[in-house]
């Protein structure tokens, strides 16, 4: 299962555009991290009457809300921290840059959907919000929807600052680099698949903590293996 998961994974990326190659314009994952943006922002004043005041902006390891803020901050924290986030991520990191083909890191394909992954997954929380489903695990299915593109995109992504599995080992070079991401992909896509289900099940919080630790500590754990290895 494993193997084939990481021959998928290699489709996707060879599925995008090369690292180097230029982009005109803005790429299809900006655009619909815009139009997440807009659903967003327009449901929220949509649905202005209909959300609970005050609003759940915290939730506890089992998935009940136990942190609350009152209308009208509660319901525009999350738009505006969406609105924010997508600002940093899309136009703040102008320094990084590919260091094999010399790509600003914002510009290249694998980097957009990644963004458009942060974002997707901030949506999901708010929507969760709005529509008050308290029955389930919001946290652990936004996480899911966040590891999963995630997994896909990052051994597309060069060495960088900004995005990835960015350990002392991992960053040594761009060999380690890419052989860390080419094992996180497939262990990201199976954990955040594991996580949306288990949200959406309403597993008990110990293996959604779980599996979100395995997730995020086995690339960090290979890291350190390969270099030590190599």
């Amino acid at each position: 299962m494993a193997a084939s998961l990481g021959d998928t994974v290699a489709r996707v990326n060879d599925a995008l555009p090369p690292p180097g190659a230029p982009r005109a314009g803005w790429s299809s994952a900006r655009w619909t991290a815009v139009g997440l943006l807009v659903v967003s922002w327009a449901l929220t004043i949509g649905l202005y009457d209909r959300i609970p005041d005050p609003v759940p902006t915290h939730w506890n390891i089992n998935g009940t809300a136990d942190g609350f803020t009152p209308k009208p901050w509660g319901a525009l924290l999350s738009p505006a921290l969406l609105t924010l986030v997508w600002g940093l991520l899309s136009f703040g990191p102008r320094r990084s840059t590919d260091p094999r083909t010399g790509l600003p890191l914002r510009d290249m394909s694998a980097y957009q959907v990644g963004v458009l992954a942060v974002i997707f997954a901030v949506s999901t929380l708010h929507l969760w919000t709005l529509f008050d489903a308290r029955r389930l695990h919001p946290v652990g299915v936004a996480m899911g929807v966040l590891l999963v593109p995630l997994g896909f995109v990052l051994p597309r992504v060069p060495r960088n600052h900004v995005m990835g599995i960015r350990t002392p080992w991992s960053m040594r070079s761009d060999t380690a680099w890419d052989t860390t991401h080419r094992v996180a992909g497939p262990v990201l896509v199976i954990g955040g698949a594991l996580l949306i289900g288990f949200g959406l099940l309403g597993v008990t919080s110990a293996w959604t903590l779980a599996v979100l630790a395995a997730s995020l500590l086995l690339p960090v754990a290979y890291s350190w293996w390969a270099t030590r290895r190599g």
